[in-house]
């Protein structure tokens, strides 16, 4: 039971008995939680009493902060994970200007390769998000600087770091963002793809350096291979079979030339007197045969003193003749062969066989002379000893002076050929005694030559290797040329956005509901003159409370509390509450899910905008349309236009799936 008593005029229109929490305010229990207590009872007590004037500024405050948190700038982010890993062949290549790239180039220079001008923008420039005019119009001026302020703009929203997990494996952690709810997740994955690509042509522009260094390296190499091969060749021509790094094999080198040179000795002794020998012979053979010569003229003149007729041995030669003089000449010269190379004696049967062929036919070759005669009617002239004179004349030769002229030219061609050996040999007991002199100083030159020729060797090798495995890397398909990137997380986020929150939006509006309700409460009941409780009499007015009475009703008056009641009361808390409820839910979908949120919202627009004929709504929006960026900067955030949302929202749901498929 209440009691109301007014103040000024000090009258109680209901008075209400003391409590028992009036008598435990007048000092029966003064405890600090009985306090406490009392001041939370009070509290209710007013907030109940003053439920109105706390409900509706808690109603209309509340609503008004959840639709002014449209025209909150939004800011919304998108974040991607890429793996980025060497090739296996970029592993094994050490000390060289492309290897550790990940600690020696990119780890370092990551935040700055992404957020360069350069790559931001190429990154505006592939996103068109400047107009340029038609795509084959040269860049103006007023274009690049366009181009470099909207790329300027971007670089502030763009973050990325680098998580190394091993030596050549590191995870790129790139993010993004912007007021824009569109672009954080195009701008992250341009940034990624552009990244890679100038990354690959660096590192290629690298690889193809250091393939250049390698194969110059290698052909310097090569050079010096060639001239140190050359030294060597050359000392070995000038010290043939000789061993400069072991002077042992130096000395019995020269212990085999020495004794080589005393068998050459030996042996062009023997065949010098074996040569004198043969010469004697052949000049006693020269001296005899010289004699029957004389012998046979003295004869024959003689025989012309005594009146007798000489035949002339120069008889005419048929061609039977000149056959069988050119076929005793042949076998003359196989026999002169067989003994000269073969060395076959005369007993050998070739050689004796060549004899016995030889004697018939000169046999033969007399008769034809004997034949040739008579018929040229100087038979009676050609006796057979004249005839035997012409065979010899002819073809007659003496073979033990033929087989001692055989064996002089053998023995003169051995000599020769002994004493060319000789001065040969000679000539290495000079150098090997020379080089025995500076053993060590030419085994030291041979040594230097030969370890600096097997280092080129090295070196060469190493350097031809390593081009050919750049030259690998560099053949390879792009996505395995150097290193590989992997996305690990596809670009995600970019439509809700993360600034302000949802949750946040919504605590603040409804302390801001009850911190105004509050306030109008507290205001009301400062401004208020009204005793609503016998203790507030008690202590304004300092008299005891002894009873009170009801509120006398009417019939009318329970007429009227009952329509307020039933009917205004819950009407105006429904429609209150609902209206806060709208409110808060479209707050909390604008954050939380802006593509359900403005699915909701385009249809009361375009019902508006029929209605108005406007291409302008009335409803914000968090979600700007992808206009022209002139447009974009220039009109407020909250703008909502349905003039081409639906090709956006169309857009940003299929990168949706796509990125739930990922």
């Amino acid at each position: 039971m209440t009691a109301e008593y007014d103040r000024t005029r000090g009258i109680s229109s209901t008075p209400e008995p003391a409590s028992a929490n009036d008598q435990r305010g007048n000092g029966v229990d003064d405890s600090s939680f009985a306090h406490l207590r009392d001041n939370i009872i009070e509290a209710l007590r007013i907030l109940a009493l003053r439920r109105w004037t706390f409900f509706i500024p808690f109603c209309i405050v509340t609503s008004a902060v959840a639709i002014g948190s449209h025209w909150i700038k939004r800011t919304y982010r998108a974040t991607t994970v890429v793996e980025r890993r060497d090739h296996p062949v970029l592993m094994n290549l050490r000390q060289t200007a492309a290897t550790g790239e990940f600690s020696r180039f990119f780890r370092p220079t990551l935040v700055r390769d992404i957020k360069s001008m350069e790559t931001m923008m190429e990154v505006v420039e592939n996103l068109d998000l400047v107009d340029t005019g038609p795509e084959d119009a040269p860049k103006t001026a007023d274009t690049v600087r366009a181009i470099r302020h909207k790329a300027a703009s971007l670089i502030g929203g763009v973050n990325a770091f680098v998580v190394q997990k091993a030596e050549h494996y590191d995870e790129i952690n790139i993010s993004y963002e912007g007021t824009e709810p569109y672009l954080p997740r195009r701008i992250v994955q341009e940034v990624t793809n552009v990244y890679e690509r100038r990354m690959r042509a660096t590192l290629v522009a690298m690889l193809t350096e250091g393939m250049s260094y390698f194969q110059k390296a290698a052909d310097e190499s090569r050079n010096e291979i060639s001239q140190l091969e050359e030294d060597i060749l050359r000392f070995e021509a000038q010290y043939t079979g000789v061993d400069p790094t072991d002077p042992g094999a130096l000395k019995l080198k020269l212990t085999s030339l020495e004794s080589e040179q005393q068998e050459l000795d030996r042996t062009i002794e023997g065949l010098a007197g074996e040569v004198a020998a043969r010469k004697t012979l052949i000049a006693a053979y020269e001296e005899r045969a010289q004699q029957q010569a004389e012998s046979r003229v003295q004869a024959a003149q003689a025989l012309a003193n005594q009146g007798a007729t000489i035949a002339i041995p120069n008889v005419p030669k048929s061609a039977a003749a000149t056959a069988l003089e050119q076929e005793i000449r042949d076998l003359q010269n196989e026999i002169h062969e067989l003994q000269l190379t073969r060395r076959m004696t005369d007993l050998h049967p070739d050689i004796v066989d060549r004899r016995n062929r030889i004697g018939r036919l000169r046999e033969r070759l007399k008769e034809q002379y004997l034949a040739d005669a008579s018929t040229a009617n100087r038979g009676a002239e050609l006796t057979d000893s004249d005839a035997s004179v012409a065979v010899e004349r002819a073809v007659g030769t003496d073979m033990e002076l033929l087989n001692l002229r055989l064996e002089l030219q053998d023995r003169e061609g051995r000599l020769a050929s002994a004493q060319s050996r000789q001065r040969i040999v000679e000539s290495d007991i000079t150098k090997h005694r020379e080089l025995q002199k500076n053993v060590f100083h030419y085994r030291r030159d041979y040594q230097v030559k030969s370890d600096q020729l097997t280092q080129a060797r090295k070196d060469h090798a190493k350097n031809m290797e390593r081009v050919n495995e750049i030259s690998s890397i560099l053949n390879a398909d792009e996505s395995q040329r150097g290193v590989s990137f992997t996305v690990r997380a596809a670009p995600s986020g970019g439509i809700s956005p993360v600034r302000p929150q949802a949750a946040m939006v919504l605590i603040c509006a409804l302390l801001a509901g009850i911190a105004f309700g509050a306030i109008a409460v507290l205001i009301q009941e400062v401004f208020d003159q009204t005793y609503h409780t016998a203790r507030q009499i008690t202590r304004s007015l300092g008299i005891s409370i002894l009873e009170t009475i009801d509120e006398i009703v009417t019939s009318a008056d329970r007429a009227r509390q009952f329509r307020r009641r039933v009917i205004y009361a819950p009407a105006i808390v429904t429609v209150l509450a609902a209206i806060v409820g709208v409110c808060c839910v479209a707050a909390y979908l604008s954050l939380a899910d802006p593509l359900t949120y403005q699915r909701a919202m385009n249809g009361p627009c375009h019902y508006l905008h029929r209605l108005q004929g406007s291409t302008a709504g009335v409803l914000p929006s968090a979600a700007p349309p992808p206009a022209a960026e002139d447009a974009r900067t220039t009109r407020p955030a909250v703008a909502f236009s349905t003039f081409d949302y639906e090709d956006d929202v169309a857009d940003i749901l299929a990168a949706s799936a796509a990125h739930k498929d990922d």
